[in-house]
């Protein structure tokens, strides 16, 4: 949290980034109260008389909050399931097709 603030405090309020918003079903309330906890404690260390800073504080709790609750999701793998799929198909196609020109010679 400390780096996210320290990083906060160089840059302007209106530079930060956006963050969605979480419902309320999915919220992890942990997180957020050891968030809270941790602005309570710095703002008793060092406190603040403008709005500017608080609202650093705040937008890079926000930061802080949707990183430690943000899943990371696993690459797709669309584009190896297709591919073995078409190599299955070529090759029922390959057998298909020694199975005619079999029949094909023995007819003759």
């Amino acid at each position: 949290m400390t780096n996210t603030v320290l990083a906060a405090k160089k840059r302007n309020v209106t530079d930060c980034k956006r963050t969605p918003k979480i419902p309320r079903d999915i919220c992890d309330f942990e997180v957020i109260v050891i968030i809270n906890r941790a602005i309570e404690d710095s703002l008793n260390i060092y406190p603040s008389s403008y709005l500017t800073d608080l609202a650093k504080i705040y937008q890079s709790a926000q930061e802080v909050c949707f990183e430690a609750t943000k899943r990371t999701k696993e690459p797709s793998k669309w584009k190896e399931a297709i591919e073995t799929k078409i190599d299955s198909l070529k090759e029922q196609i390959n057998l298909i097709t020694r199975h005619e020109r079999k029949e094909k010679l023995n007819k003759e």
